[in-house]
């Protein structure tokens, strides 16, 4: 299991947020509660970075909500799409600004991640979550969850955002 900016006692910690799955979604809730100024912990089962198969496409509302700075890794940028309603009747759209870019998916995961790290986002990667438990004895109070990972170690938190995709 791979660390970075954790310690040993993190299972005595209750952390105000934990998040769950260090893609676009994760790492930009952890961005989030960190700039709010809460103590967040990202976890994520494999080590960063990683390959993912899905596309890497990015339209403008999305690019929109990126953290102020960030610099998308763009491969290619599209200005033209073409529509064809089974060939009989297409219609072209064009624009001088980008209508959508296509990235690398695994520099794009990696640098949304880095930038919830330098707003105080800590990362444990390798770390895999069996389930979240709201009551128990694993659990102190009412408004705080224990997440139990892979192994039985269990963390704390007042909050957990579930983004760890459906694969």
């Amino acid at each position: 299991m791979s660390s970075e900016n954790s310690s040993a006692d993190d299972a005595r910690q209750v952390w105000d947020v934990v998040v769950v799955g260090a893609g676009p979604a994760g790492a930009s809730a952890a961005y989030a509660a960190a700039v709010a100024g809460r103590r967040v912990l990202l976890l994520e089962k494999a080590e960063l970075p990683r390959y993912k198969t899905c596309g890497g496409g990015i339209i403008g509302p999305s690019r929109d909500s990126l953290p102020p700075g960030f610099e998308l890794p763009f491969k290619d940028r599209v200005h033209a799409v073409t529509f064809s309603n089974n060939g009989r009747f297409t219609r072209t759209r064009r624009s001088k600004q980008m209508l959508f870019g296509l990235i690398n998916r695994p520099e794009f995961d990696q640098q949304l991640v880095e930038h919830a790290q330098k707003a105080g986002a800590e990362l444990r990667t390798g770390v895999t979550v069996s389930r979240v438990e709201q009551h128990g004895s694993a659990v102190p109070d009412r408004r705080t969850a224990a997440v139990v990972l892979q192994g039985g170690e269990t963390v704390l938190a007042r909050a957990v955002v579930g983004a760890d995709g459906s694969a």
